[in-house]
């Protein structure tokens, strides 16, 4: 895999079913990981928060063609704290996806303050 392949970009509501694919795909060791649980599947609600951004919390993707191959967001917990999580897809890690889906993220906690 190339890393030119993928594009890190904001999530909007329209990605809520490549989302779930996403996450369906996830080895049970990697959603542990990341839900410390194994879990493939989010209720609808928890998928939309998950893909959500305002002023309080934000979501990237990395994406390749129409599939979603990392995930990364943050929530704010008070004006200068904040919470990221991030997963990527098993057949991804260790390209390099992650440091770049990382300082997407902390690039957006700044513009918007936190």
């Amino acid at each position: 895999m190339k890393q030119t392949q993928v594009a890190l970009r904001r999530s909007r509501p329209a990605d809520l079913e490549s989302f779930d694919a996403f996450l369906a795909g996830l080895s049970v060791e990697t959603s542990t990981r990341r839900f410390f649980t194994p879990t493939t599947r989010l209720s609808r609600h928890q998928a939309r928060l998950l893909l959500d951004n305002d002023r309080t919390r934000g979501a990237w993707l990395a994406v390749e063609g129409p599939a979603v191959v990392a995930h990364g967001c943050w929530v704010a917990l008070s004006p200068d704290t904040a919470e990221l999580a991030m997963v990527v897809a098993d057949r991804c890690q260790r390209h390099g996806i992650g440091r770049r889906l990382m300082r997407e993220l902390l690039r957006d906690m700044c513009e918007v303050g936190v």
